[in-house]
């Protein structure tokens, strides 16, 4: 029970106890003073008890038990005054002390007070009875009828009340709990609402990123070679005019290429999937760029096992990026580049003859490439010095499965 209920059961309890006391002490004003005494001080010992129950155990589930023995007890004095009493007012101390049981203590219990408050109220009647009277069954039991009828319909009351009580007190709780619930539910959903926005804005900054690398590793390699064309036509428009226009008609091809690898990249955007199978695709980069720069690319690999799309494709990008930077900015002339298997990895080496730096800094190319490797699993290392070319390595794990047969090729160019 809440506390408010309490409180007003307990004043209740108390304005019975105290109005039974007053009206026992009026009706028994001219016994004896002895008696009077006694009634009193007994009456005064029942509010005493009840107080002592209320504040001392009803509050605490661990002392219910003293609370239980204490209101037998007072059953007992309750019946002792009866016996004192010349009226019979005092046996509404039984109905209060029935309602004391039922409504405070365990519910378990209760059965035990009604009971025995009821028949002790039964034997202080037949006391009376057999005391002032001569005992006659029939003269007895309209009046035992009564207060059986009265009492069974107080303890129904209380009964019922209690259970009201009770039902409330669960309804409040889960009131509560739904409550609590629904407020658990609010910010679970809002922690969620969070969490989807962040990772759609993670989304559209990785797919724009992928966007970003692809027109990167497509353009960077294609202009590359356009600008190695078109200088080199520049240098011979005055001593061979027709080698000049060659190289430009070269620029122009790779000017169209470039345009239609736009084009596949970004239909490969969309469609998720690559357009060359792989070694088709490292041959056709290595002829394209050994033709439209005069650079020399020794291919050599053993025997490869079976990739994901993911892994092709990281080392297909790699090798356009080496090449690419290889050419501009180390001006190399000759790349040697391999592929080889060693305990379950697959190892990317490509080696050319520029002119080193002893210095590195990664460049967009480069940072992308390395943030490929590692989500692969792949370990990513650049070794050069001045003077002494480049070399980039990459490897990563793979299956034991043999797709690829060995190849190797020459110096070309």
């Amino acid at each position: 029970m809440d506390k408010k209920t309490v409180r007003i059961f307990m004043l209740v309890i108390y304005f019975l106890l105290v109005s039974i006391t007053i009206l026992v002490m009026f009706n028994n004003y001219d016994t004896n003073r002895e008696s009077a005494v006694l009634l009193f001080g007994l009456a005064v010992f029942l509010i005493v008890s009840f107080s002592v129950r209320f504040f001392c155990f009803y509050r605490y589930s661990r002392h219910n038990k003293f609370a239980q023995i204490m209101l037998l007890v007072d059953i007992m004095v309750v019946y002792w005054i009866n016996l004192q009493d010349i009226s019979n007012i005092s046996q509404l101390y039984f109905y209060v002390l029935a309602s004391d049981g039922i409504i405070f203590c365990y519910h378990r219990v209760t059965w035990i007070y009604a009971p025995f408050s009821y028949f002790s109220l039964v034997g202080t009647m037949i006391y009376k009875f057999t005391r002032w009277n001569y005992f006659d069954f029939w003269y007895l039991f309209a009046p035992l009828m009564e207060y059986t009828v009265y009492f069974v319909f107080t303890v129904v009351v209380v009964y019922a009340l209690k259970h009201q009580i009770n039902q409330k007190r669960v309804l409040d709780s889960t009131m509560d709990e739904l409550r609590i619930r629904k407020l658990n539910l609010e910010t679970t959903n809002r922690k969620l609402h969070e969490t989807m926005e962040a990772l759609e804005e993670m989304t559209v900054l990785k797919e724009r990123n992928r966007i970003a690398r692809e027109i990167h590793d497509t353009v960077g390699h294609t202009l590359t070679t356009v600008l190695i064309e078109i200088e080199a036509g520049k240098r011979l428009m005055q001593k061979k005019p027709d080698l000049a226009e060659e190289k430009l008609e070269l620029a122009q091809e790779q000017v169209r290429k470039g345009l239609n690898d736009i084009r596949k990249s970004v239909r490969m955007l969309k469609e998720g999937s690559d357009l060359m199978t792989f070694i088709p695709s490292i041959h056709s980069l290595i002829e394209e760029t050994e033709k439209h720069t005069g650079v020399s690319v020794k291919c050599i690999f053993a025997d490869l096992p079976k990739m994901s799309a993911e892994q092709e494709k990281l080392l297909y990008r790699a090798l356009q990026e080496g090449l690419t930077n290889g050419i501009r900015h180390g001006h190399g002339t000759e790349f040697e580049f391999t592929l080889e298997i060693c305990d379950g990895r697959l190892y990317f080496i490509l080696k050319d003859n520029g002119d080193g730096f002893d210095h590195i800094t990664l460049g967009f190319g480069l940072t992308v490439m390395k943030e490929r490797v590692k989500e692969l699993d792949g370990n990513f290392d650049i070794f050069s010095q001045k003077g002494q070319g480049c070399c980039l390595r990459i490897d990563i794990p793979v299956k034991k499965e043999i797709v690829y047969e060995s190849y190797s090729n020459s110096y070309s160019g």
